[in-house]
């Protein structure tokens, strides 16, 4: 988005004052400076003063709280991007981490008779025979009610908040013209990818609003998990459901983390964990498709030890090839092949600049010896994922989105099959996966087909070769050949250069003004005041002016 795109509307500029000032009182207001927002965009100083950081804020506050207050404020599309920063430990430290978990998805209910009059307009008509107009949850983008369709199948129906769209809509894309400030004005942000991180959070907040993308997720578990005796998913009324309504089947049962209620109903913890196991291997393995927010209270058990897993808003997806090294990662830790381990984990990262990957074997290495013999009732998964993630960080390294969520849902897939059975051995569950994948990945027909593909790429490239290599030939004799450079910050540097010339001219021109003003009195000609003529009295005064002029434009550079 274009930084001077969001002048279009009254209403934006006044939200990115908003934005301004809600960061200045949190104490994010040499960030404000450094992005040279104000000087982007000086309207937005013209509507109101921008208020300075709230005195109340104490200096003990920590800075990953105060970015947690400040989303706060800020409202619904920046406390979900403070989730989602959440899941990143690769990018934000621990303590930001720790912190932006507390930013829970919840906001005032509105009218359950306005959610089913929003149903009825959106499908077309009255589905349901029963609703209760009191949500059984309710949270900034969507709330859900209980219902039961016309046939009577007890149903949750998620309905989307009225004006939410266009709410969300809008702060996305400021949120893109302050990554893109961000990414050109702070060094120190820009290894991170602003922009990137920005547009990623875009992509899946426009997937969170259409319910048919969450819709399709479910139905693929459901079909995923078809005819199991141990895991069940929510069947989709599609009828029922369109962008804005979302209607499931009910799945009852008792949260996986209620380790008295289950041992009353006589599951088995034991089992329930091996299941529990067995499905998630089978999301990471099989299907390359898993659920992403695994917390206990999206993992039900009905009496008979049956799983329900609920809430697909939120999924990952694993390519072929990244399959293939979670395969062999999963081999290398049962042989013990330290080394095959650090090579893999350079292979999946992404250095942000460049490294020393020497260093970051060493540091992987050590950190695998400090876990690897530690038995599963000794680990803890929390701790040791954000030990990954601290290696990755100080090497700057940023995995694959998909990467961070995965080992987000082990960590908390491990964490509850720890509680429920101390003894529970991943390694037991996972050796039929493992060695099933490496048999199907290496079967000839397989190999075959990925041998065919890559010849095919590289004689696709022998062909286009020759007339390649003939193209930049002759247009290096007729030097017409030319080789681009970006230098960052180079638009910053011009923008300095046009404004020390326009005071440079404006210098000159004072300076003529004077010299021209001395002379006319000097030569007293012209009408006089005294003995002093009229026209250098008038230079004089425009001199002044325009020396005036270029103090405060000085003071008011120096100020951003």
């Amino acid at each position: 988005m274009s930084i001077f795109s969001i002048a279009k509307t009254y209403r934006s500029l006044r939200r990115m004052k908003e934005i301004v000032q809600v960061l200045t009182r949190h104490g994010f207001g040499h960030v404000v400076a450094q992005m040279n927002l104000l000087g982007q965009l000086p309207l937005i100083s013209r509507i109101g003063k921008i208020s300075q950081i709230d005195p109340s804020l104490a200096p003990k506050e920590t800075l990953a709280l105060r970015a947690r207050l400040a989303l706060e404020e800020l409202g619904p599309t920046f406390m979900k991007l403070g989730q989602v920063l959440s899941q990143r430990p690769d990018v934000v430290g621990d303590a930001f981490v720790k912190e932006f978990k507390k930013l829970q998805d919840r906001a005032a209910p509105f009218s359950g008779e306005e959610a089913r009059e929003i149903a009825k307009r959106e499908l077309g008509g009255e589905p349901f025979s029963e609703f209760d107009p009191v949500p059984r949850a309710s949270g900034s983008i969507a709330q859900v009610h209980d219902a039961r369709l016309k046939d009577g199948t007890r149903v949750v129906v998620k309905i989307k908040r009225p004006g939410i769209d266009e709410i969300i809509g809008r702060d996305a894309d400021l949120l893109e013209v302050l990554a893109g400030l961000a990414e050109e004005y702070v060094p120190d942000l820009r290894p991170f990818r602003p922009l990137v991180l920005v547009e990623e959070f875009s992509r899946q907040l426009k997937r969170e609003l259409d319910f048919t993308f969450e819709a399709s997720s479910t139905d693929r578990f459901r079909r995923m998990f078809e005819g199991s005796s141990e895991v069940r998913c929510p069947d989709v009324f599609w009828k029922a459901t369109c962008r804005n309504v979302l209607t499931l089947g009910r799945i009852e049962g008792v949260n996986i983390g209620e380790a008295g209620k289950l041992r009353e109903s006589g599951v088995d913890p034991g089992k329930l964990a091996m299941s529990l196991g067995r499905a998630f291997l089978k999301q990471y393995f099989e299907e390359g498709l898993f659920h992403a927010d695994p917390h206990p209270g999206n993992i039900l058990v009905d009496g008979d030890g049956v799983i329900g897993l609920i809430d697909f808003g939120m999924t990952g997806h694993l390519t072929d090839e990244f399959r293939s090294q979670l395969g062999h990662v999963v081999a290398a830790v049962g042989t013990r092949d330290l080394a095959l381990l650090a090579d893999l984990a350079t292979d999946l990262g992404v250095f942000k600049e460049p490294v020393d990957e020497r260093g970051f074997k060493i540091d992987l290495l050590e950190l695998l010896d400090m876990y690897f013999e530690l038995p599963l009732n000794a680990l803890d998964p929390a701790e040791a994922f954000g030990a990954v993630m601290r290696v990755a960080r100080r090497n700057n390294i940023l995995f694959p989105r998909d990467f961070v969520l995965l080992g987000r849902s082990l960590m908390m897939v491990l964490e509850t099959c720890r509680k429920l059975d101390p003894g529970f051995s991943l390694k037991a569950v996972a050796d039929p996966y493992t060695t099933e994948f490496l048999k199907q990945w290496l079967k000839p027909d397989r190999v075959f087909s990925q041998f065919h593909r890559m010849s095919w790429n590289v004689a696709a490239l022998l062909k286009r070769l020759p007339s390649d290599l003939r193209l930049i030939m002759s247009q290096v004799k007729s030097g017409n050949a030319r080789v681009r450079m970006r230098l960052e910050g180079i638009e910053t540097l011009e923008r300095n250069l046009e404004h020390a010339g326009g005071r440079v001219a404006a210098a000159i021109v004072t300076a003529s003004v004077v010299v021209g003003s001395s002379i006319l009195c000097m030569a007293r000609s012209g009408p006089l005041v005294g003995d002093v003529p009229v026209m250098g009295i008038a230079g004089f005064m425009v001199a002044a002016m325009l020396g005036l002029g270029l103090i405060l434009s000085s003071v008011r550079k120096q100020g951003r």
